[in-house]
């Protein structure tokens, strides 16, 4: 998902979405569970938030704790590090960094103030997007509060209108919550951010890096371009864990930077593993793959329709042509929630629907246009 911790493109959406119902955030919005001896997962409390929290794994091995992920910022950050610090008295000695986008990134600063021999580790695509101008609205190696004002004010504006929304009388009162509620979300985001930067550098590897050990060996991988691309994912031989990064998202998967036919290639190898515990960017652990199986699916069948339309079709025609093909898959992952199904249509099938169709005709794909 594009630099999701609300950043200004996210702030635009939420401004152009339609109204839905959102639940009321909760302080202290991530838990920590034990998925296995030594390995547990640090996410979000409830299934869905409107303000992303990406999830952190954390493995036990005997030089030290091996982080997946750093957190959305610097709040959720001094929060991990507190739930890190509840399950183990080892220092962490590295953090894999699964991609680029905020709500992964955010945090790996502050994070190191509390352990800051710790080794950073990504793919050459995600230290190029961290530390160039993809991620250029943060500050890089020391806070910077000039860009944490304008970063802040962006936000502010968004509040206001969600506060004029929340007391719009008009607005049905599920409507009008849902807009009071996200404002709530928004001011405890808006707080967690002060004094954010990002790392001035990350140690990096090209397809495989591998963190040795006698009982949890991690081995990273890069299996190719998929949610971004630089996607980096962790495997557990022993305890044949996966750790997908945003390659697997739920219950909403996000489609914002992607390449949507190698991702499907990407599916294929992750179902390849064989996993008993699939642990995605968001969401709860996975003790199945038949999510997985829904992603690498509803892609290869929006892939092939998109192929025969989009070659012959302006982007507006094929979306609407292709609209009726999400149906379905909108009902099996969002089912009647109206929430869920706005969030499908804004942060999957709008971005999605735009990949595909510039797939279709050969257009480059990059990063951070959507």
């Amino acid at each position: 998902m594009r630099t999701i911790a609300i950043n200004l493109v996210t702030i635009a959406i939420l401004l152009l979405a339609g109204p839905a119902l959102a639940e009321a955030p909760i302080q202290g919005q991530e838990t920590i569970e034990r998925v296995a001896p030594g390995i547990w997962s640090i996410h979000q409390r409830r299934g869905f938030h409107l303000q992303p929290v990406g999830n952190v794994e954390v493995i036990d091995q005997k030089r030290g704790l091996v982080l997946i992920d750093g957190g959305a910022s610097v709040g959720s950050a001094r929060r991990i590090a507190r739930l890190i610090k509840s399950v183990s008295a080892k220092p962490v000695v590295a953090i894999a960094v699964t991609h680029w986008h905020a709500d992964h990134t955010l945090g790996l600063t502050t994070l190191l103030e509390a352990w800051p021999k710790a080794e950073l580790i990504a793919t050459s695509a995600t230290r190029d997007h961290i530390l160039g101008p993809s991620m250029q609205m943060y500050p890089k190696g020391a806070p910077d509060a000039a860009k944490t004002k304008r970063f802040s004010d962006a936000i502010g504006s968004t509040l206001d209108r969600f506060r004029a929304l929340a007391a719009t009388s008009s607005l049905p009162h599920p409507i009008r919550a849902g807009y009071a509620a996200t404002v709530e979300e928004l001011v405890f985001f808006q707080e967690d951010m002060e004094g954010v930067f990002l790392p001035e550098s990350l140690s990096v590897f090209e397809n495989e890096r591998v963190l040795d050990d006698s009982v949890r060996p991690l081995h990273l991988r890069f299996l190719g371009a998929g949610h971004t691309d630089g996607d980096l994912i962790g495997w557990l031989p022993k305890q044949r864990i996966l750790v997908t990064g945003d390659l697997v998202v739920a219950p909403i998967p996000f489609g914002f930077d992607c390449y949507p036919a190698s991702w499907r290639s990407d599916l294929d190898k992750l179902l390849a593993f064989h996993a008993r515990t699939i642990i995605p960017g968001h969401g709860l652990p996975m003790r199945d793959d038949s999510y997985l199986k829904l992603l690498r699916d509803m892609l290869s069948d929006l892939t092939g329709r998109m192929a025969t339309i989009g070659p012959k079709e302006g982007l507006d025609q094929a979306s609407k042509d292709l609209a009726s093909a999400f149906a379905p898959y909108q009902r099996r992952i969002a089912g009647t929630d109206l929430w869920l199904q706005q969030w499908f249509r804004d942060y999957w099938q709008g971005p999605l629907t735009k990949a595909l169709w510039e797939e279709s005709r050969a257009l480059p794909r990059g990063q951070g246009r959507n």
